[in-house]
Order: structure tokens, then C-alpha cells, then sequence
């Protein structure tokens, strides 16, 4: 319990010294490395944070909120930050060197003396090979942990590397099961993978069919043709076998290269099934939003899995009607929690634009790497690897039925997805109950009401 306690002080002095930064600025810091944590508060914390059961360490071990000092311990961020993904790949970025100004703000690694945190940021472009060489620059400069990357490819390549050089890799957002292997020792993944995806996708179609009590027998799968968009489809085929929805087809496309579907969507047409599942990112999904309109196929609704478009804020607005009704399967942010609500307030008065998942995801995992550090007193990397594998963090910003832990590989038992559903242009959540904020409705397409 001692990493949690820490932790949530530390939480406390920040968004304290945040509001406080935010009533001094017209319009909130655009440029974060700046923030050095120099109005840090230190009277925020008057309620003791410290764990009765601790091991003798001094009352200001857990209770520090003053300005973190000392020698700065760097971690990696890899993100696409430019290129066809870094409408998501910066706000990532710019969600990591948040958490880390946050977590200095509120005085640093506690148990390492307050010692600050440094990112170190660098840009894959989207690329297998320049996200590796990046990897091991950073490596090279001393970082303590990486995080990472957005795209599974890229993901593979960085593990590999991050297993040779023993150095603790934690992927916010990248889903392919080839990531991490049963050898895998060093990789940690928060969100659930591709397996976890495809098949509580398929029985999440099943459940809310059931629901609803609307037959879904037949799907064709819409999705991408990385590893990303395949590993998936495979497992959801496999899932709704069992299930008894027969997938009439499945039919994967360029998603960096489409600038139109309407031939993918005549194909669904014709099948003549219930559903249509899509699995892409967000411009692919936004262009199917688009040319399904146009092309019109009768369904009694559009199913994402692992959309990066059906469960973005922005999404509503571009597709401008489109996407009415678009349901999506995919790990998610709990929206009903607080400290969820109050962070994406600031990141959207710091930033100017919404907080979506992956970047709550990067801030999620720096926060996991500062839990580590905290647990394991140490900056050694093999050290840290250890307290993260071993670590139960009950805290979190993400809407999963229990803690953060990893398995022996270093996936997320507790991750899961959960549905959302685009109603009167903004997005809800609908399943399960215990994350929902508004009924699923089912059937329904925009083109048909």
C-alpha cells in the first residue's frame, strides 16, 4: 500500500499547484518543458498520507509536496509525432511530459530523496526502424524506462530492444499479441491485447444483442490490414463462432493509404448481414462513417473493435452526423470517475483540445514507472522492472473492474474493454452497467432513421 499512498499525495499537490498555475495564465502553458514546478505548493497536503504499516521512514517520506530536487531520472516517450498519426501520437507526448511535471510538482520520487523526472521525447514517424534507433539513443543517455509507442509494428521492435538492453518498456497503446512473448520479462502492457480484444469484443456484440433482444447472427469485419487490424480480426472470428455470429467476411484495407471505401462498403452491402464490425484508427474510421452514408447498407448497426475513431469526441463533430449511433469495443478512460474528469479538464485548458484515451494511457504509465521507482527505491532499471511486475495499483485512470497487475509476461489481467456508443454527437459509455452512463440503443444506423 505504501506506492499508493504516495502516490495519491502526490496527486493531490499536483492538480493544487496545477489550479493555481491555470488562475495565473490567460491561457494555459503551451510550451510544458518550461514548467520547472516553481510555484510547487507546500501546505496542500494537511491529512497524513502515510501508511501506518511503513517501515520506519521519516513523516516527510510520504507526506512531500515540495518542489522535487536533485539528479533528474529520465525516461523514453516514443510517439508518431508527426505523419498521418500525430493527431494522436503528440497529444501522447504532451500527456507524458504532464504526468512528469505533475509528479515533480508534487515533489519528485519520494523514496529516492525527491528526485525529479526528465522526459526525454522523440518522434518514431511512425516507423519500426526510426522508433528502434531512437529506443536505443535514449538507452544510451541513460533513460531508466521507456514508454510507448501507439502503433503495434512499431511496438515489436522497441520490446525487442528493450529486452536485450534489461531496460523496462511500457506500452500505453499497442495491442498485437506478438508484442510480448512468453520470454518477455521487461515489457508491461496497461490496455488489453489483441486477443482480449477480439474475443470480449465478440462476446460484448453478443451481450448487448442479447440485451437488447436483437438476433446478431452474421457480421463481415471491416478492418485494417496492419498487424494491428489482423490480429484482431482473428480473434474475434474464433469468439463469435462460439458465440454462433458467423463472419460472412472479413475485408481489410490500406488504412495510411484509403482515401475511399466505397467499394469495401458495397462488399458489406451485398453480404447482406446484421452488423458491421470496423477495427482501424481514426482517419479510416472517420471515412467509413463517411462513405457508409453514401453507400447506405442495411444493418442493424456499425460495431468498432478497437476503433481509434467511433469513441473520440471529435469524431461526432467531423463525421457531422455519420457516425450517429457507431457503438465501439475499446479499452477507454472511466469517464465517471473524478480524477479522470478534473485531469482531462487540465490537459484541455493546458492544450486546447480534448484528452482522449491513448493519451490518458501515456499518463497512465508514467504514473505506473513513478510507482515503480517509488516501490523500488531505485533508479536501477532490473530493480524498477521488479517493483513494476510486482505492483497493484488500485488508483488508476482507466475503466477496468480492478487494479493494475501484471502476469508473469507483463500483460494487464484486469484490462478490458468496455463499450461506447456515439448518442446526440457526443460519446457515452453503455456497457457494462457499472461503467455506463447512458442505455446501449440498438438497432440503430443514421442512414436509417
Amino acid at each position: 500500500m505504501r506506492r499508493l499512498t504516495r502516490l495519491k499525495g502526490a496527486r493531490v499537490a499536483a492538480a493544487a499547484m496545477a489550479a493555481g498555475l491555470l488562475l495565473s495564465a490567460c491561457s494555459g502553458a503551451e510550451t510544458v518543458e518550461e514548467d520547472d514546478g516553481a510555484a510547487a505548493e507546500t501546505e496542500t497536503e494537511e491529512e497524513p498520507t502515510e501508511d501506518p504499516a511503513d517501515d520506519g521512514e521519516g513523516e516527510e517520506d510520504d507526506g512531500a509536496t515540495g518542489e522535487a530536487s536533485g539528479e533528474p531520472i529520465r525516461i523514453g516517450a516514443l510517439h508518431p509525432l508527426t505523419g498521418g498519426l500525430a493527431q494522436d501520437g503528440q497529444p501522447m507526448s504532451d500527456a507524458a511530459q504532464m504526468a512528469v511535471d505533475d509528479i515533480n510538482a508534487a515533489g519528485g520520487i519520494q523514496s529516492l530523496g525527491g528526485r525529479p523526472l526528465e522526459l526525454v521525447a522523440a518522434d518514431t514517424e511512425g516507423s519500426a526502424e526510426i522508433a528502434q534507433t531512437e529506443a536505443q539513443r535514449m538507452i544510451d543517455e541513460g533513460v531508466v524506462a521507456l514508454v510507448g509507442p501507439y502503433q503495434s509494428a512499431v511496438a515489436v521492435n522497441v520490446a525487442s530492444l528493450a529486452e536485450r538492453s534489461q531496460i523496462p518498456f511500457v506500452i500505453d497503446v499497442a495491442v498485437s499479441n506478438s508484442v510480448i512473448t512468453d520470454q518477455s520479462q521487461f515489457t508491461f502492457r496497461i490496455q488489453p491485447n489483441a486477443t482480449a480484444m477480439g474475443v470480449q469484443g465478440a462476446q460484448a456484440l453478443s451481450a448487448l444483442a442479447e440485451a437488447t433482444g436483437e438476433e446478431v447472427g452474421s457480421v463481415v469485419h471491416l478492418h485494417d490490414q496492419t498487424e494491428f487490424g489482423t490480429s484482431i480480426n482473428e480473434a474475434f472470428a474464433t469468439e463469435a463462432a462460439t458465440l454462433g455470429i458467423e463472419v460472412a467476411e472479413s475485408i481489410a484495407y490500406d488504412p495510411f493509404g484509403v482515401s475511399d471505401l466505397t467499394t469495401e462498403l458495397s462488399r458489406v452491402a451485398a453480404a447482406g448481414v446484421d452488423v458491421m464490425v470496423a477495427t482501424g484508427y481514426y482517419g479510416d474510421g472517420l471515412l467509413i462513417a463517411r462513405d457508409a452514408s453514401a453507400v447506405q447498407p442495411e444493418l442493424k448497426g456499425v460495431f468498432g473493435i478497437a476503433n481509434g475513431a467511433f469513441d473520440i469526441d471529435e469524431f461526432a463533430a467531423s463525421a457531422d452526423g455519420a457516425g450517429e449511433g457507431f457503438l465501439n469495443a475499446n479499452y477507454h478512460f472511466d469517464a465517471t470517475d473524478e480524477r479522470v474528469q478534473e485531469l482531462r479538464s487540465r490537459y484541455e485548458e493546458q492544450y486546447g483540445q480534448t484528452m482522449r484515451t491513448a493519451a490518458i494511457l501515456t499518463y497512465q504509465a508514467i504514473e505506473l514507472i513513478a510507482a515503480g521507482l517509488e516501490d523500488a527505491g531505485s533508479d536501477d532499471p532490473t530493480a524498477l522492472r521488479d517493483a513494476i511486475s510486482g505492483i497493484s495499483l488500485a488508483d488508476h485512470l482507466m475503466a477496468y473492474d480492478g487494479p493494475i497487475e501484471f502476469d508473469e509476461t507483463g500483460e494487464n489481467v484486469n484490462a478490458r474493454p468496455i463499450v461506447m456508443q456515439v448518442q446526440n454527437d457526443a460519446v457515452v459509455q453503455v456497457f457494462p452497467e457499472s461503467f455506463a452512463e447512458a442505455e446501449p440503443i440498438f438497432p440503430t444506423v443514421p442512414w436509417q432513421d
